[in-house]
């Protein structure tokens, strides 16, 4: 192995080192958070809807204007009917994203501001990320160069550290969910299919098809290896422009999953390749934590420490004008926002 390997392998330990004291502090931030479960701090009358920025099973997402200060002030609204929310059966789901969405902090997870219900609807409020989502830059462009990806990469393999130590599997990663700040960081938002676990298994199959890990498909408990398995696919559609794999209809795409047969292009790098085939494997031979997968050569110029404090300039940057640019959002349909004169599904959502 040659010298500058070896350096390099050296000062990623130490880095790794130095991430676990930021762990320990976030996880008492966390678990005091998750046990005091904060109640509803706002309404709907304190917010200017702006534009509708995306829409969703449940409902949409808007930008909306904090009209209850003097500054001028953007948030992300998440608005999702009860009644349709009632009809997918996600009660649990939209419990659990609230409440681990008021829980989590850490760099490169979407920051909750304020939540709160009405007769009709449920709002999640979080800070507005302008520059869009990674689907939305990856059909413009086409596909990432390798260090572009690999810089995506790294912050998701830190926030998926991060869940992982305070006890969540996050289950849903794909590049509708990975927002872009206006300084090129990653925000992963999204907390729907999210679950605390605390270390132990689960059985749920949830997600995005097309990311589904082959133990989800074949019923077996799983735990925080599912995520892995999720960022070697999203590695692979950023590095080529579609997920590895694709069919017609749901039973043929699952057939593909569990046999597991990745086509790699040939102008992926031998460094992209033994990337995605470490995390596109069976449970046993996936990285077991995000501390191994760092030790992977894809990652060798990462300094760890420093992307955790942002203080590398990102190889994209996008040209946001103003704290309401919204150009980085594919223009929706305009709908309004649900009003009822009863309360519905009042017991139902009584921990919302």
């Amino acid at each position: 192995m040659s010298q500058w390997i070896q350096n390099a392998i050296l000062q990623k330990s130490v880095s790794v080192d130095r991430m676990l004291p930021i762990l320990k502090k976030s996880k008492l931030h966390f678990e005091r958070v998750w046990e005091n479960n904060p109640k509803s701090t706002a309404k709907l009358s304190q917010f200017l809807l702006v534009q509708t920025l995306g829409s969703g099973t449940y409902g949409k997402v808007m930008l909306v204007r904090y009209i209850a200060s003097s500054k001028k002030i953007y948030y992300a609204m998440k608005i999702m009917m009860k009644r349709k929310v009632i009809r997918s059966n996600a009660v649990r789901h939209v419990l659990n994203e609230k409440k681990i969405l008021q829980s989590v902090k850490f760099p490169f997870l979407v920051n909750y501001k304020y939540h709160f219900k009405d007769n009709a609807n449920l709002f999640l409020i979080t800070e507005y990320v302008p520059g869009g989502d990674i689907f939305t830059n990856l059909k413009r462009k086409g596909k990432f160069e390798e260090n572009l990806t690999r810089f995506y990469a790294a912050q998701i393999c830190l926030a998926f550290e991060y869940l992982h130590y305070v006890g969540i599997v996050y289950r849903d990663l794909k590049p509708e969910n990975i927002l872009i700040d206006r300084f090129g960081f990653l925000k992963i938002a999204d907390f729907g299919f999210a679950k605390k676990i605390d270390d132990k298994t689960t059985k749920t199959i949830c997600g995005t098809p097309e990311y589904y890990a082959p133990e989800m498909l074949k019923h077996k408990d799983y735990s925080y290896s599912v995520d892995w398995w999720t960022l070697g696919i999203l590695i692979y559609e950023m590095s080529y422009g579609k997920p590895p794999f694709r069919a017609s209809n749901l039973l043929a795409l699952f057939d593909l999953i569990i046999e597991n047969k990745v086509f790699i292009p040939e102008f992926f790098s031998q460094l992209t390749t033994n990337i995605i085939k470490s995390l596109l494997t069976s449970v046993n031979k996936r990285p077991s934590s995000a501390n191994e997968l760092k030790e992977n050569l894809y990652f060798k110029e990462i300094a760890w420490t420093n992307l955790y404090n942002k203080n590398i300039v990102p190889p994209y940057i996008p040209q946001i004008t103003s704290d309401n640019d919204t150009q980085y959002f594919d223009k929706q349909e305009e709908h309004k926002i649900e009003e009822l004169t009863e309360d519905v599904y009042a017991e139902e959502f009584k921990d919302f």
